[in-house]
């Protein structure tokens, strides 16, 4: 599972560096629809099987929890702007670059390091 959603933030970063790399403005809409689906599923993943390992296995785990709960409100927030944008008008570029800047270490590899330092991941 943490493969796999690790798996998934690479291709979702990958279609931000597509949206920013195309001048199709259809294209771009497109990609943006693609990553919003795609980062929203990834997020109910983490909350469904990330989080309850975080609770138990990180120190501090529902605090973790907590922050990275804001942070993925926080991203909610960006893409329902970018939803709302369309792609020929710079703020659609502003909020694509938003969602790249956004939260660097996520759960999945906090979880993925306090595992390997406990030997069990």
């Amino acid at each position: 599972m943490v493969d796999e959603l690790t798996t998934d933030h690479r291709k979702a970063l990958a279609l931000l560096d597509r949206i920013e790399a195309s001048s199709d403005h259809r294209e771009r809409r497109d990609l943006a629809d693609t990553v919003i689906a795609e980062v929203v599923r990834h997020a109910v993943a983490e909350e469904m099987h990330v989080y309850p390992a975080m609770r138990e296995h990180l120190p501090d785990g529902e605090k973790a929890v907590e922050h990275d709960i804001e942070e993925h409100k926080q991203l909610e927030g960006v893409m329902k702007r970018l939803e709302a944008v369309d792609a020929s008008e710079p703020r659609f570029d502003a909020l694509v670059r938003e969602m790249l800047a956004g939260p660097g270490v996520g759960p999945v590899d906090r979880l993925r390091d306090r595992l390997a330092q406990r030997g069990t991941g």
